[in-house]
């Protein structure tokens, strides 16, 4: 994606008329949700605007925008022409992101000022960012799965996977659940009870085991093992081998 052309910019303390039905624009409208009330409906569908996230309108479509009267809409805008179209409307978590906290940070302070090269050189890296975020993740969940598969022991002893692949958790979480329908915490803890299983086989002690996964005690092994399997180690070993 990148940005051709800026058409319009400020910010806005929505009035209570603020309706627009089923409108079409031929650039798009980036919002930046300060606070307030409102809505966006396309196709059936109602998206409430958030606090603090980013919202990018499709060019060419029918949609409409509403807000609550009693609770005026907050936003700063820019009306930009956008290559390639957008087919839907894009909402993006600006808190979760540093990068994108600084640019919506300038943003708003070259509007301020009403410097439109700035505004337009600050879009066009918006753009370019969000290519470069939306390329990736396209791959992200294979690489998460691929990350857990090597690492499992590492994953399962400090399950912080932001500081590997530089987003939320939460974010995370639900990507890699969206393609395989486990979090990634489900599926490491799959792969760690399959390799436990692996080791009781090869008679290896609980001790071993215990020390190998980090806990504290064999006896807290033994209560998480049991936990999962319904029976202790040992009665696992004697009953599958």
């Amino acid at each position: 994606m990148y940005c051709s052309s800026i058409v319009a910019y400020n910010e806005s303390y929505s009035q209570k008329n603020w309706r627009f039905d089923n409108i079409t624009r031929s650039f798009n409208i980036i919002y930046y949700i300060y606070g307030g009330t409102g809505f966006y409906k396309a196709d059936g569908k109602t998206i409430q605007f958030k606090k603090g996230y980013l919202y990018i309108l499709p060019a060419n479509r029918v949609y409409s925008l509403a807000q609550n009267k009693n609770d005026n809409l907050q936003h700063m805008y820019i009306h930009a022409y956008i290559q390639p179209e957008l087919n839907n409307l894009m909402e993006i978590c600006v808190n979760e992101d540093r990068f994108l906290t600084y640019i919506v940070q300038l943003m708003k302070m070259y509007i301020e000022s009403v410097d439109t090269i700035y505004i337009r050189k600050l879009t066009e890296m918006l753009f370019s960012y969000l290519t470069d975020i939306y390329t990736n993740e396209n791959d992200l969940p294979f690489k998460i799965k691929d990350y857990i598969d090597k690492n499992f022991l590492q994953v399962f002893k400090n399950f912080d996977l932001s500081q590997v692949f530089n987003y939320s958790n939460s974010h995370i979480t639900k990507i890699f659940k969206s393609n395989y329908n486990l979090t990634p915490h489900q599926y490491c803890k799959h792969i760690v009870m399959e390799y436990i299983i692996s080791l009781i086989k090869q008679n290896y002690t609980v001790k071993y085991i215990s020390e190998v996964l980090d806990f504290s005690s064999p006896e807290n092994f033994s209560r998480f093992f049991k936990q999962n399997y319904g029976c202790a180690p040992s009665d696992y070993k004697k009953n599958n081998m």
